[in-house]
């Protein structure tokens, strides 16, 4: 088949690893795969797209933001060379996708458009219409989460047309768990994501304080992601540093590590990821943390529980309250070595069954083919 990939960019997200895992899959399988960047500019995973031969596409917008008519018109003529099917990610993508399909002769091309958000995330009017549109006029619309999947299915005509597929990853050969088990008394905790407020950093630093307070010990934190420099973000990256100023000892034991290409070491060195997040999809970074034998503290939220099961496979918290955060942090703290060490095997069997990248692939492809 020959297939156009669309997509915001190639920055250092999650549904931009995604892509960048489902093209290269699709190009390795002999497809014809070709990306277009809806908002060029990005260029995290660039180097594994162009290495795989994948001809990127795209237009400067020179930082323009909202609906572009030069954007669809490029992806109007991009379809007009003759596609098999076209596969989107992320609802401004998908707009363009099904727009720049209706427009052009390419309307045998199959579309299959993803959602790689959460309902909890998608609360304007005009964001949800978007999402009833894109999904009337494509002919599969994926979720990579069940949550998610369950409330699509719920939209008018929908109900035939959702599939769920979860994320998918390379499965490393042997679990590789943290180095650091055998010292239970002061846990490292990573975060891995952007530093923005739906990844709830203001709680976890209230909860950071609380296990200080309340548990008498102080939890070492590293935080790998970039810094978003929307008003939103650096405000509750202000009120951090307010939090952090009246707590010399905490601030020592904080280390913010910026962008990082490659967390997987991070996993390995660390004892515990924490993901205190109001809401995701499919949560790229907990996958990861089970494939790497690194425990997991999550949200009790959209696909987690899921992940983790009932507390089998890691543990979970109330995003919205710091002391049900801090509790988490605590119970990790008061876990054996063996313990610990039993959770994250049963997390990486788990993941190893459920979240191949071979089977993310074959499912588009079929999609794809249908």
């Amino acid at each position: 088949m020959r297939i156009l990939c669309i997509i915001d960019c190639l920055g250092s997200g999650g549904a931009q690893r995604q892509m960048t895992y489902l093209a290269c899959g699709l190009k390795q399988r002999g497809h014809d795969v070709e990306l277009f960047l809806t908002h060029p500019g990005a260029n995290h995973f660039r180097p594994e797209i162009e290495a795989a031969g994948i001809p990127i596409h795209g237009i400067d917008r020179r930082g323009h933001t909202g609906f572009s008519l030069n954007v669809l018109l490029a992806v109007r003529r991009l379809l007009a060379k003759g596609f098999d099917g076209i596969l989107s990610f992320q609802l401004s993508a998908n707009g363009y996708a099904v727009l720049a399909r209706q427009l052009s002769r390419c309307a045998g091309a199959r579309l299959v458009c993803s959602e790689r958000s959460s309902t909890i995330g998608v609360r304007s009017h005009l964001r949800k219409f978007g999402v009833w549109a894109t999904g009337t006029l494509s002919d599969v619309l994926v979720a990579n989460s069940h949550s998610r999947g369950d409330y699509l299915r719920r939209m008018p005509g929908f109900s035939r047309k959702v599939r769920v597929i979860w994320n998918g990853f390379p499965i490393p050969e042997a679990p590789a768990p943290s180095s650091h088990f055998e010292n239970p008394s002061q846990p490292l905790v990573l975060v891995v994501g952007r530093r923005t407020p739906v990844k709830n950093g203001l709680r976890l630093f209230e909860a950071l304080r609380i296990v200080q307070e309340r548990y008498g010990w102080t939890p070492r934190l590293r935080w790998a992601g970039a810094q978003q420099n929307d008003p939103a973000s650096l405000a509750e990256t202000a009120a951090i540093q307010v939090l952090l100023s009246e707590s010399h000892h905490l601030a020592q034991q904080c280390e913010f590590l910026g962008e990082v290409r490659d967390p997987t070491p991070l996993y390995q060195s660390s004892d515990v990821l924490i993901l205190p997040s109001l809401y995701e999809g499919l949560p790229n970074v907990v996958c990861e943390a089970m494939l790497a034998g690194c425990p997991v503290i999550a949200s009790n939220v959209c696909d987690h529980p899921r992940l983790l099961g009932d507390e089998d496979r890691g543990l979970l918290c109330n995003p919205e309250s710091p002391e049900s955060i801090a509790d988490a942090i605590q119970r990790f703290k008061l876990m054996s070595c063996k313990e610990r060490s039993a959770m994250a095997t049963r997390a990486y069997d788990f993941a190893i069954t459920q979240l191949r990248i071979e089977a993310m692939v074959d499912r588009y492809e079929k999609l794809l083919q249908s």
